[in-house]
């Protein structure tokens, strides 16, 4: 994670003012450079298999879905809900601040004009599978929508999945802020996006 964000930790800590709240466990990891997991299944199997595993045996934590939130921004929010869409009896809950759902299965087509991707890919998985039981926070700026580039945009994308998921009956929280694609922004918003999937108790 860059460094920009090292300040999400104390996010965390201040949804729980004192010691007798409920603690929020939370572990944050970050892709590894030169490769990206948005559709990885080998970053799935590590998540399900070893990483979670882990933090249950060393921490007493809840092995309820419905108290568990996979999330991430950007790219990290499109492989969040690839992860949940994978694993949905583990993380009931997918958080995603400015998800890059144009992408196709491959990445982004619009960069590889040559090479016939489909855009959206993980938005029709979500339409074509029977409904799962997870909800989700999707947030994305209003100026995420660069009018100069060929690529379905951020806003465009985020807007699709929205009305998929609704028609397809899950429950959904979508919110629009004045704002591009960026880790101000986002530390803004991940506070609501936590207490709005978790509660404030």
């Amino acid at each position: 994670m860059p460094t920009r964000w090292t300040s999400r930790q104390s996010l965390i800590t201040s949804l729980q003012p004192d010691a007798s709240s409920r603690r929020l466990p939370s572990c944050w990891t970050a892709r590894t450079v030169g490769r990206n997991c948005f559709f990885d299944t080998c970053f799935v199997d590590f998540l399900s298999r070893e990483l979670l595993p882990w933090i249950r045996s060393a921490y007493h934590i809840t092995t309820e879905p419905t108290k568990a939130v996979i999330g991430g921004m950007s790219l990290g929010g499109l492989t969040a809900a690839f992860v949940a869409l994978q694993h949905p009896e583990i993380f009931g809950n997918v958080l995603s601040q400015s998800g890059s759902f144009s992408y196709g299965q491959n990445g982004p087509g619009s960069y590889s004009p040559e090479i016939d991707l489909e855009e959206e890919w993980l938005t029709h998985q979500y339409a074509l599978q029977e409904k799962l039981p997870l909800r989700f926070y999707l947030d994305v700026g209003m100026l995420e929508n660069y009018r100069d580039q060929p690529q379905i945009t951020p806003l465009r994308a985020n807007r699709h999945l929205r009305n998929v998921l609704q028609a397809r009956g899950y429950p959904v929280h979508y919110t629009e802020f004045g704002g591009g694609h960026q880790y101000f922004n986002w530390r803004t918003t991940l506070p609501d996006a936590l207490i709005t999937l978790l509660g404030r108790s």
